[in-house]
């Protein structure tokens, strides 16, 4: 069994880690393949640098799920790169529930980056694009909270209201 086949099913964390520790010291340059591979195993083990870096490998080259996108820019806004996580984020567009997570997190790190109504309105297009969706429901909450801020408390009631009625 290769190594790239061991880490593309590590186990646990520990064993991501000490995988990527021994593929390192054996291959200098990593195929686009291979960095999908090892930028979910450094996601498991909690690498975020490696994480990042060889999701970005793979995705220049074309490669990557939905969910690598994701996962990428999950890591990348806990890295306070909201910048790059919003790139991420923006290339998930399906399966539904995914791509609408993915829109509430684009607007959570259009939050950290001080664009608050930009944020507003990516929250807003989340309600209206995915209605069923809870993460309507992580929207509307997210609204009534910054119109609470805001001193906008005629605006706060209405999300909260649309939220009761929406998500009883």
């Amino acid at each position: 069994m290769s190594l790239i086949a061991i880490l593309a099913n590590p186990g646990s964390a520990q064993n991501a880690r000490d995988g990527i520790a021994l593929f390192d010291k054996v291959y200098t340059s990593p195929t686009p393949q291979e960095n999908l591979v090892i930028a979910r195993a450094a996601l498991l083990g909690g690498i975020a640098s490696r994480t990042a870096a060889s999701y970005a490998k793979a995705f220049s080259a074309g490669l990557g799920t939905a969910r690598d996108h994701f996962d990428a820019g999950m890591m990348l806004a806990r890295m306070d790169r909201d910048n790059d996580a919003i790139l991420a984020f923006d290339a998930v567009t399906a399966p539904s529930p995914l791509a609408a997570a993915a829109k509430y997190q684009r607007a959570r790190a259009l939050l950290a980056l001080g664009r608050r109504d930009v944020a507003r309105s990516a929250l807003r297009d989340i309600t209206t694009r995915f209605p069923q969706d809870t993460t309507s429901a992580s929207a509307l909450l997210l609204l009534a909270d910054l119109a609470t801020d805001d001193g906008r408390e005629a605006d706060a009631r209405s999300a909260y209201l649309s939220l009761a009625k929406r998500f009883p």
